[in-house]
């Protein structure tokens, strides 16, 4: 299956490979404080391969197996 997602800032084409989380906890022992963080991720690729990390809300799904959503998810809208 074929996901091609575009750059919301940049208009970059780029092929959906995979999603991902990265998170975070760091304590800072001198004042007890306690840090935490999630990076919702997803991985693409370019025309070229280059394998890239990008945020997932920064790209829009464009094209599903060369349709688009609104066209994939057509049967199930009422």
């Amino acid at each position: 299956m074929a996901v091609i997602v575009r750059d919301k800032k940049t208009n970059h084409e780029y092929l959906l490979l995979g999603s991902g989380l990265g998170a975070f906890q760091s304590t800072n022992p001198t004042w007890g404080n306690k840090v935490k963080g999630e990076y919702p991720m997803v991985t693409v690729c370019d025309h070229l391969g280059e394998i890239s990390w990008v945020y997932s809300d920064e790209v829009e799904v464009i094209e599903v197996d060369g349709k688009s959503p609104k066209e994939q998810l057509s049967k199930y809208l009422k």
